[in-house]
């Protein structure tokens, strides 16, 4: 139902209302729409999933179109970082997921994209996914190093905690990636 959907999504967006307002219910109906057209653009053989195949050529053709956009450079890793649940395609909903983060700061939505046990910090795996996500935005000469993630990991960690808190990660990512 589309208006638990509309309702759903308010609630996500904000905690301070308890309904949105006009302006916002437009917003959110148009960015389902085009979740929907992207996700049919995808989705070619109409099944309601993306693989990863799927996934590649949808790339290709907007490599073509926008040949100087590097994140769609590295398509599989792309793929992989929306394919939340692994399972090798992607659904409706983890397409949802993905676009839903773009409503948010940059580094809080890296932060809770990557945080997949949910328990409010990044450990090192999960950095070194995060790593992999944003080389999928760099240019060759610019990519981080995985083989070198926890050097760059402990370096973060300022409080030497073992992990690395969401003040970690925006000056991560304020320091080296542009938004």
């Amino acid at each position: 139902d589309f208006m638990k959907f509309l309702s759903l999504h308010c609630n996500l967006l904000s905690n301070a209302i308890d309904e949105c307002d006009g302006e916002t219910m437009e917003t959110l109906r148009q960015n389902h729409v085009l979740l929907l057209t992207v996700f049919k653009f995808l989705d070619t053989n109409g099944n309601g999933l993306i693989d990863r195949d799927e996934f590649r050529a949808g790339m290709k053709l907007l490599k073509k179109r926008f040949p100087n956009e590097h994140r769609f450079d590295d398509p599989d890793a792309l793929f992989d970082s929306i394919d939340f649940d692994g399972s090798g395609d992607i659904d409706i909903n983890e397409l949802e997921k993905a676009f839903q983060t773009t409503q948010m700061p940059y580094a809080e939505a890296i932060f809770r994209l990557f945080d997949k046990d949910h328990n409010g910090i990044i450990d090192r795996e999960e950095f070194k996914e995060i790593l992999l996500f944003l080389n999928c935005r760099l240019p060759p000469n610019e990519k981080f190093m995985i083989e070198k993630s926890d050097i760059l990991f402990d370096k973060l960690d300022e409080d030497n905690s073992g992990t690395l808190e969401l003040d970690e990660i925006r000056h991560f990512l304020s320091s080296t990636v542009a938004e």
